[in-house]
C-alpha cells in the first residue's frame, strides 16, 4: 500500500470535510491508501414535526442532506442537527430533536432525525409613557411638580391596568387657580401598543406683594421749633419692587434701609438734647412674607429743642492805629463782650480786653479786620493807659499798661 508523509509524519486517515478519502492519485498512479474498504454513505433527512409558525424557530447544525462515510458494518457515524428560538416567539412544548447516529450500513442509504414541540408568538410587554405639561407660569419658582412627571412608564402585558398621578405644588408666598385641578389623576389598561398619555396643567400664579410704611414718634419730643423727619431708602435688593420715600412695595424676601433727614431745629432755635432715633438711621427692613395686610415700622424721636440765647452785648474799647505807643491818639475802636458792662459813656466798655480775647468791628458780632500789631488802649473804667497786641482777624495779645 502507498505511504503518505506530511513532512516526516505518516498521514493514516485522510478526510475532506466529514468525508473519509480511500485513495488519492496522482496523474494514473494512486499515491495514497488509507481505506482498504470502499466505504458507504449514509444521508441526513430531517422529518419537522414541530408545530406551529415556521418563522418562530431555526434549524441548524446537520440538515437534510449532510453526510457521513466509513466502513460498512464496522465504523460508527452520528448526526447533531440543533433548532433555535427566533426573536418574539416561546416553546409551548419541546423541542426534542431524535438525531440519527449507529453503524454505516452494508450499503449507501438514508437516515432520519426527527424534530417535535410546539412554537407560538411570546406575548409581549408593552409600555404606557406619561407626558406631563406644565403651561403655568414660572414654573421651579411659582411651583414644584411631584409624583408621576414626564417620562415615568407602565409596562405589562396588554389589559394590565395602570394609573398615573401628578401634583402641581404652589410655592409659599404665591397664588393663583390651576385648572383643572392641581392633582390629576390619568389611568387605564395598556394598549396593544405602546402609547403615550398626557396630564395637563393650565393656570397663572401671582407671587404675593407687601407693602411696608416707615412712620416717627414724636412724642418724646419737648418743643416744636424743628422740621419734620423725612424718610428715604437706601441698599434695596433686588426683590424690591418700587419705593417712594416712606413707602416700599416688595417681595417676600426684599431687604434695604429707611434713612431718616431732617429734624433741624428752626432759626433761633436749637438741640439742647438729641434727637435721638430708636432705632438708629439707617434702619435696616426686610420682608419675611406671610404678611396679609400693609405694615408699618416706626421710629421714635426724642429730645429737646430751646430758643437760642441771645448774645451778650458788646461795649467798645477806642485805640489807636497801629503801631501805637502810650498815649497815641485813639481814632477808632474794637467792640468785646465785657462782662462788667458799661464803664463809661454809652456803650463804652468798662475793662480792655483780656489776652486771648476775641474782639469785633462794631456792637453786631461784626468780623474784625485790620493791621496786626500793637495799639494804644486806655481802661475806660479806670482811665489807665496801656498798649495791646491785636492779630489781623482780632485776638487780643499781651498787653502792657504804660
Amino acid at each position: 500500500m502507498p505511504e503518505f508523509y506530511l513532512g516526516s509524519n505518516l498521514v493514516s486517515a485522510l478526510y475532506l470535510g466529514n468525508q473519509e478519502i480511500c485513495a488519492s492519485y496522482l496523474g494514473s498512479t494512486q499515491v495514497y491508501d488509507g481505506c482498504g474498504f470502499i466505504p458507504v454513505v449514509v444521508t441526513l433527512s430531517v422529518t419537522n414535526n414541530i408545530a406551529g409558525p415556521s418563522a418562530g424557530y431555526s434549524i441548524g447544525g446537520d440538515t437534510t442532506g449532510s453526510q457521513r462515510s466509513g466502513e460498512p458494518l464496522v465504523g460508527t457515524y452520528s448526526f447533531s442537527t440543533t433548532v433555535s428560538l427566533n426573536s418574539g416567539y416561546e416553546w409551548v412544548s419541546g423541542p426534542s430533536i431524535s438525531n440519527a447516529s449507529g453503524t454505516f450500513p452494508a450499503s449507501n442509504q438514508t437516515v432520519f432525525t426527527t424534530l417535535s414541540g410546539e412554537v407560538q408568538l411570546t406575548a409581549t410587554n408593552k409600555t404606557v409613557t406619561l407626558n406631563v405639561v406644565d403651561n403655568v407660569n414660572d414654573p421651579g419658582v411659582s411651583h414644584t411638580l411631584s409624583g408621576n412627571l414626564t417620562g415615568a412608564t407602565a409596562t405589562g402585558l396588554p389589559g394590565t391596568a395602570y394609573s398615573f398621578t401628578t401634583t402641581l405644588n404652589i410655592n409659599s408666598e404665591w397664588t393663583g387657580t390651576i385648572t383643572p385641578s392641581t392633582t390629576q389623576t390619568i389611568s387605564g389598561t395598556i394598549p396593544s401598543t405602546n402609547d403615550t398619555v398626557t396630564i395637563t396643567f393650565n393656570g397663572t400664579l401671582t407671587e404675593n406683594q407687601y407693602v411696608v410704611n416707615h412712620a416717627y414718634d414724636t412724642s418724646g419730643v419737648t418743643g416744636t421749633q424743628y422740621s419734620s423727619p423725612v424718610s428715604s431708602v437706601s441698599g434695596a435688593n433686588a426683590d424690591v419692587i418700587s419705593s417712594s420715600g416712606s413707602q416700599v412695595t416688595g417681595y417676600a424676601g426684599a431687604a434695604w434701609n429707611f434713612v431718616t433727614s431732617g429734624l433741624a431745629a428752626n432759626s433761633g432755635y436749637q438741640w439742647t438734647s438729641g434727637p435721638t432715633l430708636s432705632p438708629t438711621s439707617p434702619r435696616a427692613v426686610s420682608i419675611s412674607g406671610g404678611q396679609s395686610t400693609p405694615s408699618t415700622v416706626t421710629t421714635f424721636v426724642s429730645g429737646t429743642v430751646s430758643q437760642i440765647p441771645p448774645p451778650p452785648a458788646l461795649y467798645y474799647v477806642d485805640i489807636s492805629p497801629s503801631p501805637g505807643s502810650c498815649g497815641d491818639a485813639q481814632t477808632s475802636a474794637y467792640w468785646w463782650a465785657d462782662p462788667n458792662g458799661v464803664g463809661g459813656s454809652g456803650s463804652e466798655a468798662y475793662n480792655i480786653a483780656p489776652s486771648g480775647t476775641q474782639v469785633y468791628a462794631d456792637a453786631s458780632y461784626g468780623s474784625y479786620y485790620s493791621t496786626a500789631g500793637t495799639y494804644s488802649v486806655t481802661q475806660p473804667g479806670t482811665g489807665d493807659d496801656y498798649t495791646q497786641y491785636i492779630s489781623n482777624t482780632g485776638i487780643v495779645g499781651i498787653d502792657q499798661a504804660c
